[in-house]
């Protein structure tokens, strides 16, 4: 069941509406990317809304250097929703570069705030529809400093409060194309026009970014990326 849906928020991203008819252009992929988002760090303050980024530049809030239209759908409980993404973006080589959000409000300090890069290169199908996976993204205790953080940098009190300044995510990739594009179909009437391609992303690199790469001595040394890999649905 959908419980509510809204747009993707970010300073080049715009509404995309998929309630209707539409046509794509030979140069456009629209991309489906489905991850359940869950804050198991005490007090677990559940991340309520989440977006994601696909650009090659991978600088925030960009798709291969225009604007984004993309829209969400949640599916399931708040403290462990299903968050159906779908994306236009530019046909050919392209990445998922970052995971941001923030949590529900807390009763004081408003909302923690959530920023953690990726590398998931791939190549969107000119034309079509296309299917990128499932996402089963957990945030959890950093086991050591050289880790990922979830929260933003400089770990502000909302991040401590809400347990995202001492957590890193820990990501499962899946193909579980069976289940979820049913779940599109439902939340995006428009969708059940069109054939989706499934060709869901082989791994993910959780891979820290330099926002500012010109400022890149003011950073500390980054972490060591970690590799997830692609694990085949068991319920098919």
């Amino acid at each position: 069941m959908v419980l509510s849906a809204w747009a993707l928020v970010g300073c080049a991203t715009q509404e995309l509406s998929l309630n209707s008819p539409f046509a794509l252009n030979a140069d456009e992929t629209l991309v489906l990317v489905a991850a359940r988002l869950r804050n198991t760090r005490e007090p677990r303050y559940p991340i309520g809304h989440l977006t994601v980024t696909f650009d090659r530049s991978r600088l925030m809030f960009t798709t291969s250097g225009s604007g984004t239209e993309a829209a969400t759908a949640t599916v399931g409980p708040a403290d462990s929703q299903t968050f159906l993404i779908a994306a236009k973006v530019k046909a050919g080589k392209n990445e998922m570069t970052w995971l941001s959000g923030r949590t529900d409000r807390t009763p004081a300090l408003g909302f923690g705030l959530m920023l953690f890069g990726v590398s998931a290169p791939f190549t969107a199908m000119p034309g079509k529809v296309q299917y990128l996976g499932f996402l089963d993204i957990e945030n959890v205790d950093r086991k050591n400093e050289s880790q990922q953080s979830t929260a933003t940098a400089g770990q502000l009190v909302d991040q401590i409060i809400t347990g995202l300044a001492k957590g890193t995510l820990a990501i499962r990739l899946s193909d579980e194309s069976q289940r979820d594009i049913a779940r599109f179909r439902h939340a995006f009437p428009a969708l059940v026009g069109h054939d989706i391609q499934v060709a869901p992303l082989q791994q993910i690199t959780l891979e820290p970014h330099v926002i500012k790469p010109a400022h890149r001595q003011t950073f500390e040394p980054l972490p060591e990326p970690e590799i997830v890999v692609l694990e085949r649905a068991a319920t098919r």
